[in-house]
């Protein structure tokens, strides 16, 4: 695990998953919105962000059709 800042010149991308402390949302108020972005970005000025690199294959799948796609290729893998 490494931590996160703002100011790195290496830049990652977040894969959407995380694990997150409860507290780290308490200052929203309940029913309202933030963006995750902003919550992570401040959190990172603070040095409480860190993250693992995976070196492996990935893809989005953030639509029922990204995942339509992605199965039907994972469907043509043959068994190991």
């Amino acid at each position: 695990m490494f931590a996160i800042n703002n100011t790195d010149e290496t830049k990652w991308t977040f894969a959407n998953i995380g694990v997150y402390r409860p507290e780290m949302f308490d200052g929203i108020a309940p029913g309202s919105h933030a963006r995750l972005g902003d919550l992570l970005r401040q959190y990172a000025d603070q040095g409480r962000v860190g993250g693992e690199v995976y070196p492996g294959e990935w893809t989005n799948v953030g639509t029922p059709q990204q995942l339509d796609a992605l199965n039907g290729v994972a469907a043509k893998v043959p068994a190991a």
